[in-house]
């Protein structure tokens, strides 16, 4: 999620506000959808659409970046901190952690973690922008798969105590014919050594 032009106050702060703009965003989005079929168009004449056009890019130029956020972000990376001190205050009172490139002229005040460097050159914002964005893309898969783990160790876990009566049940016969066992080879020796000893008390008779 981005906001590549001037940040409105109350982006973070004011959330509800900033919903009822995105969700008048996505119906000016509908009408001027539904105004290219035919079978639907009509309901408006040309000044009313462009009108409603003109509001849709206002708003999307604005809220376009972060319209699917759904909320209170976790991070916050923002260059040239004088430019965005509004934004910079929103997250200090939400407790949002701020990554920011501070340069020379820029100050360290409530920036959580600073990475000095230039603010004003269009490469280097760009650098800076695909560092951070392929940063996000690695942590993002990340915490995916590793959601993905604990999801199937729970759903393991969870069909483990949902069957626990019944191996509990089928324990106790798979430890009893483990035991029978051994006490039948047990048996089975004795036995043999019975027949040896018998055999051997019988073969000086049959001399005799």
């Amino acid at each position: 999620y981005y906001v590549d032009q001037r940040w409105l106050g109350g982006m973070l702060t004011n959330w509800k506000t900033i919903s009822k703009s995105i969700k008048k965003l996505d119906e000016m989005e509908k009408i001027l959808e539904a105004e290219k079929n035919p079978e639907t168009s009509g309901k408006y004449n040309k000044k009313e659409l462009l009108d409603i056009d003109r509001k849709r890019q206002k708003i999307e130029a604005s809220l376009g970046g972060i319209r699917n956020m759904g909320g209170k972000p976790d991070l916050i990376f923002i260059i040239d901190t004088n430019k965005e001190k509004i934004a910079i205050q929103e997250a200090k009172m939400l407790g949002i952690p701020v990554v920011a490139v501070v340069d020379t002229n820029s100050s360290l005040e409530d920036i959580d973690f600073p990475i000095p460097g230039n603010d004003d050159a269009s490469r280097a914002i760009k650098f800076y922008c695909e560092i951070v964005s392929k940063a996000i893309n690695v942590g993002a898969e990340a915490t995916r798969m590793d959601i993905e783990e604990k999801g199937m160790a729970g759903s393991l876990s969870e069909s483990m105590k949902s069957g626990g009566e019944v191996k509990g049940e089928s324990k106790k016969p798979q430890e009893e014919k483990s035991v029978l066992k051994v006490k039948s080879e047990r048996d089975e020796k004795t036995v043999e050594k019975k027949k040896v000893a018998s055999e051997k008390k019988e073969s000086p008779k049959k001399s005799k």
